[in-house]
């Protein structure tokens, strides 16, 4: 949340922009909603599938941005809804309740999946928890779920109080697992700070690249425990799940 008041939301549009969206601006400066890039067919932009995780006072200052970036990404799936409905026509209902919070944003779009990760992996996980027996209508709005973190009420991702507390655990998976329990819940279609760690485990199954912004140098990246506890609690978590860490920036 600090570095959003130093930067001005930076981090927030480097997300916007690799699910190729963009904000509308009012006449006063104000951002009034989003719009998605056109992509040329020989452009080779790709929508890069994105996971956002959140601190405690960035959900306190920014509950708007949150419910910015989860219409992003569903904004981002919708481009390829005409795709999903002619491809996977069993995967209808499900798009349709992922879908639903955009209301009469729901534009459509024919992009294929090659080019469009956030529904290519939508469709892979929805696919997944239908024939582990969950509903389409839950499948797809669980599948969608891209904004995650600390309980309402609660702050930090628990990993810089543990790895004060060496005695209090043997393996890194232990770690692992509370940053998972701790920033596990969603800001999404389901509700504002709703209980989805299984999904969030999901979503981190399939991450490669992690990014955390810093706007200020008048700190070092190891002088302040934000950096080991959310970077460092999500590239250790990542590495549980796919038996090595994530690339970060």
């Amino acid at each position: 949340a600090s570095d959003v008041v130093r930067d001005e939301g930076v981090m927030i549009a480097f997300g916007l922009d690799m699910l190729g969206l963009e904000p509308v601006w009012n006449s006063r400066g104000l951002v009034k909603g989003l719009k998605r890039q056109s992509f040329a067919e020989d452009s080779q932009r790709v929508r890069r599938d994105m996971v956002f995780t959140t601190s405690g006072l960035f959900r306190d200052l920014y509950g708007q941005q949150m419910v910015l970036l989860n219409r992003a990404t569903l904004m981002a799936l919708d481009a390829s809804a005409d795709t999903i409905r002619r491809d996977h026509p069993a995967l209808s209902l499900a798009l349709a309740a992922a879908i639903g919070e955009l209301g009469k944003e729901a534009m459509g779009g024919a992009e294929s999946l090659q080019t469009n990760q956030v529904a290519a992996h939508w469709v892979v996980q929805t696919r997944a928890l239908m024939a582990q027996g969950t509903v389409a209508d839950e499948a797809g709005l669980l599948a969608s779920l891209r904004v995650f973190g600390d309980a309402p009420g609660s702050y930090g991702a628990g990993i810089n109080r543990l790895v004060e507390r060496s005695g209090a655990w043997e393996k890194r998976d232990e770690l692992a697992e509370v940053y998972l329990r701790r920033l596990g819940h969603s800001y999404g279609g389901s509700g504002f700070g709703v209980p989805a760690q299984d999904a969030f485990k999901q979503v981190l199954s399939n991450v490669e690249n992690t990014y955390f912004g810093r706007s200020s140098n008048l700190y070092g990246l190891i002088d302040n425990n934000d950096a080991f506890d959310y970077l460092g609690g999500v590239s250790m978590t990542v590495e549980m799940l796919t038996g090595a860490p994530s690339n970060n920036y």
